[in-house]
Order: C-alpha cells, then sequence, then structure tokens
C-alpha cells in the first residue's frame, strides 16, 4: 500500500515538473535519465535500456525535446 502511494506521488510530482517545463511525462523521464547517466552524447539505447523501453520510443521523444529545446541531440 505505501510503495503504491509513494509511485503515485512520485508520478504526480514528474508530472507536474513536466507541465511547468513544457514537455510531457515520458519526456521528463529522458531528461531525468540523461542526468543520471551523466554524459555528454550518451547514445539512445543507454537511455531506453535504463529506462526499460524500446530505442525507437526514445528516439521519436528526443526530437520532440529538441524541438522543444529542451535538449540538444548529437548530429551523428
Amino acid at each position: 500500500m505505501v510503495d503504491q502511494i509513494n509511485r503515485r506521488m512520485s508520478c504526480d510530482l514528474r508530472s507536474y515538473h513536466a507541465n511547468a517545463l513544457g514537455i510531457t511525462g515520458p519526456q521528463m523521464m529522458i531528461l531525468m535519465a540523461l542526468t543520471e547517466l551523466e554524459e555528454d552524447g550518451v547514445p539512445v539505447n543507454a537511455v531506453a535500456k535504463l529506462m526499460r523501453v524500446e530505442s525507437g520510443f526514445i528516439t521519436k521523444q528526443s526530437r520532440e525535446l529538441e524541438v522543444s529545446s529542451s535538449c540538444a541531440g548529437n548530429p551523428t
């Protein structure tokens, strides 16, 4: 029960901060993952592995973040 409450509160806080930044919850999670990895030029597959999602999802969401100027991509 306590774990469920903590998960819900964490999700609500993440959504609140994402909305304040003008991004989605998943995009906020990508930014959090990039911060946790603490490297320049983090590969898409490293972020996907950390978030336990497919690389294609990270690619799509990160492109939207680039358009909104919330992060910069690596032109490779």
